[in-house]
């Protein structure tokens, strides 16, 4: 009898198993029809991405100390227009995606509705059918027949039309993404063109607004600033302690103990 049970469960356990594979292999393969080739159309485009991305990187490593110079700012807005150009294949396939997977969304919404109306249809003539003849009894089995059918399909339609959801958000999300950083490389882009064009400007052929290492001269300014504050900060509370000292009594000068506690 234990035996019996472990056998029964076993097999309980393979059927199920066997539903959920068959459920994601249907999910898979209907999730969006033709999805595969926008997937591949994404993936080439991110590799060319990548790519250019990775050319960029190397040019930076290249004039990491004269960022600033006419020559390495005229290849970088160079670059930056070619990461740009990657960049807006990778958006148009996403919204390529989106396209594909709203239409299948559709698609399936239309046949859920579509076997709703034939249950409807089918029920409503099953609950006026006369099944005391024998006529009516034959039919009676007919549109139980097609209703059970028509349930079928509609769940069917109803997983496929929830994937095909599913698919849509999955791609929008990605279109997101792509265009963020589409957007935020414009923005770059005309950075260094501004900068290109101090460059091209200028006496000594390099930009006044970064630096040989490519920082922002503001933001450098700021930090010396910055610095210089916290120094002067720092002198004013040494010499209000060595006037402190100095008023308690030791012999040195108010200089001395200054330079002593700077030491």
């Amino acid at each position: 009898l234990p035996m019996l049970i472990t056998v029964a469960e076993e097999g309980a356990r393979n059927k199920t198993e066997g539903i959920k594979m068959a459920t994601r292999t249907i999910k898979t393969r209907l999730q969006i029809v033709g999805d595969q080739e926008y997937r591949d159309k994404l993936k080439k485009a991110s590799t060319e991405l990548t790519e250019q991305k990775s050319k960029l990187k190397q040019l930076t490593e290249e004039y990491k100390n004269n960022q600033n110079s006419q020559e390495a700012l005229s290849k970088k807005v160079e670059q930056l227009k070619s990461v740009q150009e990657a960049q807006r294949k990778v958006v148009e396939a996403a919204k390529e995606g989106v396209k594909n997977a709203g239409l299948e969304q559709a698609k399936y919404a239309n046949r859920v509705e579509e076997a709703r109306g034939k249950i409807q249809e089918a029920r409503k003539e099953l609950a006026d059918l006369n099944t005391s003849t024998e006529e009516g009894a034959a039919r009676q089995a007919e549109l139980n027949g097609e209703i059970k059918k028509y349930e079928e399909e509609l769940a069917e339609a109803g997983r496929k039309q929830e994937a095909a959801a599913a698919g849509v958000a999955d791609w929008e999300m990605k279109q997101s993404r792509a265009q963020t950083a589409l957007n935020r490389t414009g923005a770059q882009l005309k950075e260094y063109e501004r900068y290109l064009g101090e460059a091209e400007k200028s006496v000594s052929g390099c930009a006044g607004s970064i630096d040989q290492y490519g920082k922002k001269v503001k933001e450098a300014s700021e930090k010396q600033e910055k610095f210089g504050r916290e120094v002067e900060k720092s002198e004013t509370g040494v010499d209000s302690l060595a006037a402190a000292l100095a008023a308690s009594g030791l012999s040195r000068t108010i200089e001395e103990i200054a330079d002593a506690l700077m030491e």
